[in-house]
């Protein structure tokens, strides 16, 4: 849970669609069309936005890897505000390892994985 309200749900849509809530994550982020480089410590990463769609209590971004990604899959982001005003983040993600060395990382990259997530949902915070 993010909060409640309009301005909750503005800002972490603000957010996600700024690509704030990653650069929270220690991820810079340079978007091109529909083309983003997603860049973490030297390692830089390639997708393309599937989905990007912001109604009045929705919102949702999808992106796939690109094949010069570490991994090969999908990230999708969704932000709702319900009847009760309540406004939600959910994060859904999956892969598998794309790069040799990250296969012989896997538990370790999972990790990070999972900690780069804890950090999207603080940043849509307000």
């Amino acid at each position: 849970m993010l909060g409640y309200g309009e301005e909750c749900f503005q800002n972490a849509v603000q957010q996600l669609f700024s690509w704030e809530a990653h650069q929270h994550a220690g991820i810079t982020v340079t978007e091109s069309d529909s083309i983003v480089e997603l860049k973490f410590w030297s390692i830089r990463s390639y997708c393309r936005v599937l989905k990007s769609h912001q109604g009045s209590r929705r919102a949702i971004l999808i992106y796939g890897t690109l094949e010069k990604h570490v991994e090969r899959g999908e990230e999708a982001f969704e932000i709702t505000m319900a009847d009760n005003d309540q406004v939600t983040a959910h994060i859904v993600a999956f892969s598998k390892p794309a790069k040799w060395w990250a296969k012989l990382a896997n538990p370790v990259v999972r990790l990070v994985q999972l900690r780069i997530t804890d950090k999207y949902l603080e940043g849509l915070k307000p």
